[in-house]
């Protein structure tokens, strides 16, 4: 009886630990989902700052002020560039958005499109502001089109976004519808942060309804390192 009482004690003690280490991973799991939560609730508020920015950037074609200036209206300045009217080199542009957030856009060249008279062309791109938070946003890439009747910017090559909390998205590609603030990609989107790594096929972001969806086969890796430190 002695030696059925002690197999018995062994098994419920390992059942114990199981369950232990079920709760564990249970607890470990619910701490990553709250912190991707958390990173989607901030891609959710800066992506509508992306698109400000982006809008920014083809205000820079008709005219630059090294001077702090509110955003005109854009459509109109791009629209009033004439064939061959304008080529810069090492352009740069300071303003303010409209919730008053300073901003400022350089490129190496900002020209008119060759072929079409009515699209931009622009070489490394880069783009920052500075958030009511205290915090800031970095968008750059390796070139950027912009087709002025179709209203749309397309970036291409190393496309990064950069957020100080940790945020990163890199892709290959991203077309910017500006009349509806929609964003899409088709390429590989890789994003990270304290939450992990999120790989995607591709991606979708509507400003109006602050909705972001990232397209399969994903793969999602969570940060347990991060877990344990907010245990």
């Amino acid at each position: 009886m002695r030696l059925g009482n002690n197999k018995d004690e062994s098994v419920l003690t390992q059942l114990s630990i199981k369950h232990e280490n079920s709760n564990a991973r249970i607890n470990e799991a619910r701490i990553a989902l709250r912190q991707y939560s958390r990173f989607v609730k901030v891609m959710k508020l800066l992506l509508p700052s992306i698109v400000i920015i982006l809008l920014a950037v083809l205000i820079i074609v008709p005219q630059l002020k090294d001077q702090d200036t509110q955003i005109p209206d854009t459509m109109t300045l791009m629209n009033s560039v004439k064939k061959g009217a304008l080529t810069l080199i090492n352009a740069r542009y300071f303003g303010k958005d409209a919730n008053g957030q300073p901003f400022s856009i350089t490129a190496d060249t900002v020209q008119e499109g060759e072929e079409n008279a009515m699209t931009v062309d622009l070489s490394l791109p880069k783009a920052d502001i500075s958030l009511d938070d205290g915090t800031w946003l970095i968008v750059d890439a390796k070139r950027g089109k912009y087709d002025k009747e179709s209203q749309t910017l397309d970036l291409n090559g190393q496309v990064n976004l950069f957020q100080d909390h940790g945020y990163e998205l890199h892709t290959e590609a991203a077309r910017i519808f500006l009349k509806t603030g929609r964003a899409i990609g088709a390429k590989m989107v890789v994003t990270q942060g304290p939450f992990g790594q999120l790989n995607s096929e591709g991606f979708e972001f509507f400003n109006d309804i602050k909705v972001i969806n990232f397209f399969g086969p994903a793969k999602l890796v969570l940060n347990s390192d991060r877990v344990n430190e907010e245990r």
